[in-house]
């Protein structure tokens, strides 16, 4: 999906979470640049507020920051993973 349908696949799942906190048009803009189908978006927002409830914390961009950092970590090693 382009730029716009990925903003609205977050918007969507975002809206879906329990306590999410307010997401800036900016913070959305960022989110919607990364290349990711609505498929890994789901699971991010999922991973992410699974985080948050363990935290007791609302949905928070930090919490989606951290997801992401963990995946594309995790990215990396697999594309370096000789089996």
């Amino acid at each position: 999906p382009d730029a716009v349908s990925r903003r609205h696949i977050w918007l969507i799942f975002l809206s879906r979470a329990e306590k999410t906190a307010v997401f800036s048009d900016e913070q959305l803009a960022e989110l919607a640049d990364i290349q990711l189908n609505g498929r890994q978006i789901k699971n991010v927002v999922k991973a992410a507020h699974l985080l948050a409830l363990e935290q007791k914390a609302d949905l928070q961009p930090a919490h989606i920051r951290t997801v992401m950092e963990i995946r594309a970590d995790n990215s990396s090693k697999l594309t370096r993973c000789k089996l």
